[in-house]
């Protein structure tokens, strides 16, 4: 297994001090990158401007129609993938959202209520046209009842 690639976080510390960085393989930079452009908002990044999904601009916004909201969603997380990861191909994006509840340790009442949207992306490497999948949740606007 070639581990060719750097794992993120970088450690600068390692860096200054000569020492050997964490490697990993193709696969894992390949999901460390769309973790990545998931977490990160448009606009966040000051050297890229295509860096990071509208996942974020709509992280508080009231969702009436879910199946129109889910597929405006897939097609910005594709259309980031596409611009941002090139070492994918024939890419597909599902996506889920749920509501989930959290309670205190102390008698249980609902302490909150997220939005979960479970998200999976499918599609091939470029290099060696090998199925690759790559599934995460991301949590959204926390609703607290504290």
């Amino acid at each position: 297994m070639n581990k060719g690639y750097y794992t993120l976080p970088i450690a600068f510390q390692r860096i200054i001090e000569r020492k050997e960085l964490s490697r990993c393989d193709l696969q894992a930079s390949i999901a460390q990158n769309i973790h990545l452009l998931l977490v990160t908002s448009v606009g966040e990044s000051r050297y890229n401007s295509n860096l990071g999904n509208l996942v974020w601009e709509s992280d508080f916004e009231n969702i009436y129609n879910l199946n129109a909201w889910t597929d405006r969603m897939a097609k910005a997380i594709a259309l980031t993938l596409k611009g941002n990861e090139p070492r994918l191909t024939n890419v597909t994006i599902q996506l889920e959202i749920t509501q989930e509840e959290t309670s205190n340790n102390r008698g249980g009442a609902t302490t909150a209520i997220r939005k979960r949207l479970d998200m999976r992306v499918a599609g091939n490497l470029q290099k060696t046209n090998e199925p690759f999948v790559f599934s995460e949740p991301i949590y959204l606007s926390p609703i607290s009842f504290d």
